[in-house]
């Protein structure tokens, strides 16, 4: 049943004066509202945790999960260890920059937390 064959009934049994009917159906309108709008709510906190990229005191990041401060940020493309430079082979040791692939989306972190493995954050391209 859709919601419009459910607002249609509600309305039928309100002319018809069947409060039983109406009552039920009444019951079920309401909890698809509030499904709905449930839904919609959990998306937005999902999306609000995977856009926010809290900086600290310091000028760097932390991590929301953890509250460390142990944290590696995401680098996408191509990544040979036998042509890059000698400070970003150090940097991918000490896990302060984490090769991230070559495939980029927008769905892409942008830091991991290297104490409780937590990504958070948007790439922009």
């Amino acid at each position: 049943m859709t919601k419009e064959e459910i607002k249609k009934s509600v309305f039928i049994g309100v002319i018809s004066g069947s409060s039983a009917a109406v009552s039920i159906l009444v019951l079920l309108w309401t909890y698809i509202i509030v499904d709905d709008w449930y839904k919609e709510y959990k998306r937005e906190k999902a999306r609000e945790e995977f856009l926010s990229t809290p900086p600290d005191n310091f000028g760097g990041y932390f991590c929301p999960k953890c509250k460390s401060t142990e944290v590696g940020e995401f680098f996408y493309g191509l990544y040979n260890p036998k042509k890059e430079d000698s400070a970003t082979i150090e940097a991918v040791k000490n896990k302060s920059l984490i090769p991230g692939g070559c495939v980029v989306t927008s769905m892409s972190p942008k830091y991991k937390c290297n104490s409780c493995s937590y990504t958070w954050g948007h790439y922009r391209r």
